[in-house]
């Protein structure tokens, strides 16, 4: 069978089949040889199958390996809703996304002589924010959100101060769960002609696919960084990163005496095998299978967090957050964490709270033992 073509341009409704795909990837000599049309009965596996034919390949391998990894970009920003000739980058992890952000940020800002370079942030803001402050040289500025876990414009007008030449904000914070107020935080920048750096890593690629986004589309920031290896359900590790803003988005590191060591990524030779995974995982799905995947989040949250409740615990969480915060006293988070340890369910416990990610890939009878878990019906 030929492989049906990529228009390059979006994101198709409809997912391709198995026998496409595989009939795409075997077109690169670098290919390990593999009919994969018939042998996985998940479309995760099948992805990961995918990056196994893979292993060890370099991304610019050759044309079927650019051109897999062009069709990738195209469905990033097409989802995200930027343009088609956006900068698009394809990095290890969030954290790699974040850095490289900031970084192209402080290259093109104006920092007042004698001032320190300075980045605000949220409290809730993820660890990657402070790592990357460290590296390239700058304070980190951290603005008290709140009890409801949000980040809107007001509690950074009190942290702006000569050197600060970047905002970062969340959507949402894996700390609370909270979607940051971009549209706001993005006019508070514009005043102050700051750099907005959205960490949209967990919620980037989901929030166009809720029955109603919590966030706009796409968001509102200089910069956005998504993490394909969360709720574009690929396997681990594919994070990307758009940069909207002309004057960041042409920051290269420099090529120095050795021109082929230039890059756009901390990495120099990146590996083809997440792209693969990533790629095929959104081609079986289509958008419609990322519609399903929302729907269910949503469904599945909603049931969670009515089970909670009724079994003593306190749940806090955003409106349509994937992230879930369990609190209770006496023992209760304790027990609840020693049951989900034996079901090996993802999560994080903290001293008096447990926090979980709502995945929509998990099948419906490791559901009902998490439901089991928090409390009976």
């Amino acid at each position: 069978m030929c492989a049906m073509a990529f228009s390059g341009t979006g994101f198709a409704d409809q997912p391709a089949t198995r026998s496409e795909l595989t009939d795409t990837l075997l077109r690169s000599p670098a290919a390990r040889r593999a009919d994969l049309s018939d042998i996985s009965p998940t479309d995760t596996e099948f992805a990961i199958l995918a990056a196994m034919m893979f292993a060890g390949v370099n991304a610019g391998a050759d044309e079927t390996c650019r051109q897999v990894e062009r069709e990738l970009r195209a469905i990033t920003l097409s989802i995200v809703g930027l343009p088609s000739d956006t900068r698009c980058l394809f990095t290890s992890s969030g954290s790699e996304s974040i850095l490289l952000a900031l970084h192209a940020a402080r290259e093109v800002a104006s920092i007042p002589g004698g001032q320190r370079a300075a980045i605000v942030a949220p409290d809730t803001i993820h660890p990657a924010v402070a790592k990357a402050a460290r590296i390239i040289g700058a304070d980190l500025i951290l603005a008290d959100v709140g009890a409801n876990g949000r980040a809107t414009a007001e509690p950074f007008r009190g942290a702006i101060r000569p050197g600060v030449f970047a905002a970062a904000a969340s959507a949402p914070a894996w700390a609370a769960g909270g979607w940051d107020d971009l549209s706001g935080i993005a006019v508070f920048c514009a005043e102050h002609g700051l750099h907005m750096h959205a960490d949209a890593c967990i919620g980037g690629l989901l929030a166009p696919f809720l029955p109603a986004s919590p966030i706009s589309v796409p968001p509102p920031a200089a910069s956005i960084s998504l993490d394909w290896h969360k709720f574009g359900y690929a396997p681990m590790h594919l994070s990307a990163l758009c940069i909207p803003d002309p004057r960041a988005s042409a920051i290269r590191f420099p090529a120095g005496a050795n021109p082929p060591a230039a890059g756009d990524t901390l990495a120099g030779d990146r590996p083809f095998a997440p792209i693969a995974a990533a790629w095929a995982t959104a081609r079986l799905l289509g958008r419609s299978g990322y519609r399903r995947f929302g729907q269910l989040m949503e469904a599945r949250r909603d049931e969670l967090l009515a089970r909670a409740n009724a079994s003593g615990f306190q749940a806090v969480a955003a409106p349509s957050s994937p992230i879930i915060r369990l609190l209770a006293g006496n023992g209760v988070i304790e027990a609840a964490d020693a049951r989900l340890e034996r079901i090996r369910a993802k999560r994080q416990r903290l001293s008096s709270s447990l926090r979980l990610r709502i995945d929509p890939l998990m099948d419906e009878r490791t559901f009902a033992a998490l439901l089991d878990c928090i409390g009976p019906p």
